[in-house]
């Protein structure tokens, strides 16, 4: 077995359907291989995701290999994600969304690659949809990215993000920013020097669009932060950007501004 240990941070709401594939896919991923535990963070779900999780993993519950935390007050998908990093206890901590799934025949790579980059305060697996056809940005090899290169690229699109917790100990998500991961990331990068991208696939991303953490009405109506992230990153890291980045950052902030709020405006939300 891996000396390895990992925990898995799990956000979900309203996923009774899905959420239980998530879980499976990291239980077959790596029951055997490693030793590691599953952090859900519910939060606050008026559907019966809880009632189905306590009934489908009753023994994995009691072992404590699934452990459970209910949100008091809705936090979203990233106050919930800071939530399950503080709960954690081991050493690498996977972010994982309640409708994808772990790539279960790629365990030892995941694992090895882990091993690999031991020192290492950030990695970024890459991911594939359905159809197996790479999403986000592509790259076919190893590489390490510091803070100019990752602001010059803007966005590598959908990975599967993992944080050395024996080397990052900051809160790794800025929660008034729901969703809008990449200021912080571009933060980890800067403080402690460097983030890896690794050629391994780990993650099998949902793209059906029905009821993903991110479907249209809600990206419309976060557009305003996302305005907001946008602005912080200019302030924040204006300084390694070029012209056309400056830009690109700028056009991008007022627009999602102009846009999100004006839906938010017609569909009556605060």
């Amino acid at each position: 077995m891996n000396e390895i240990k990992i925990s898995i941070v799990i956000p979900t709401y309203n996923r009774e359907k899905k959420v239980l594939n998530t879980i499976k896919s990291v239980i077959k991923t790596f029951d055997g291989h490693c030793e590691y535990e599953i952090i859900v963070i519910d939060d606050k779900s008026t559907d019966d995701t809880v009632l189905k999780l306590n009934k489908y993993f009753d023994k994995e519950i009691k072992n404590k290999l699934i452990k459970i935390f209910i949100n008091k007050k809705n936090l979203g998908v990233t106050g919930s994600r800071n939530r399950g990093f503080f709960l954690s206890s081991n050493d690498f901590v996977f972010f994982l969304d309640s409708d994808d799934e772990f790539i279960s025949n790629n365990s030892k790579h995941i694992l090895n690659y882990l091993n690999k980059n031991i020192d290492s305060p950030m990695i970024f697996f890459r991911c594939i949809d359905e159809k197996n056809n790479f999403v986000g940005t592509r790259f076919d090899f190893e590489k390490k990215i510091e803070i100019f290169e990752y602001i010059q690229k803007g966005s590598y699109g959908e990975i599967l993000c993992v944080i050395n917790k024996n080397i990052v100990n900051d809160t790794p998500f800025e929660e008034e920013l729901r969703g809008y991961e990449g200021l912080s990331l571009a933060r980890i990068i800067n403080k402690y020097g460097f983030a890896i991208l690794s050629d391994v696939i780990a993650r099998l991303y949902n793209c059906d669009g029905e009821d993903r953490l991110s479907v249209n009405s809600g990206f419309l109506r976060r557009m305003p932060l996302l305005s907001k992230g946008h602005f912080l990153m200019l302030k924040e890291f204006g300084k390694f950007m070029t012209l056309k980045s400056k830009f690109f950052y700028f056009i991008k902030a007022i627009l999602y501004y102009i846009i999100g709020n004006i839906y938010n405006f017609m569909k009556g939300n605060k």
